[in-house]
């Protein structure tokens, strides 16, 4: 007796699932993302430093305390990137 096609089709379309399935979410290889990962690294590094220089600002506008908070606030941002940075680093291992 001869198979059925339509059940042919229908082994054929699940094994095409189940590959489908198999592949990373987005398609790009385990290697091929650490880089895109670690760019968005970088721009959190500057946003930290970027966002510290502003809220040091912001307090020397509002307290007049010259460039005192401006001075303090950029250490502590470079500092919350560094420590981000250093997250990122520690979690590609």
């Amino acid at each position: 007796m001869a198979s059925d096609p339509d059940s042919e089709k229908l082994d054929v379309l699940a094994a095409r699932i189940k590959q489908a399935q198999a592949k990373p979410g987005d398609g790009l290889e385990a290697e091929d993302a650490k880089p895109v990962k670690m760019s968005g690294v970088g721009f959190e590094f500057l946003g930290s430093i970027l966002g510290g220089t502003f809220i040091g600002w912001l307090i020397d506008r509002q307290a007049g305390t010259g460039p005192w908070g401006l001075i303090l606030m950029i250490f502590v941002g470079f500092g919350a990137g560094m420590y981000r940075v250093w997250k990122a680093m520690d979690s590609q291992k």
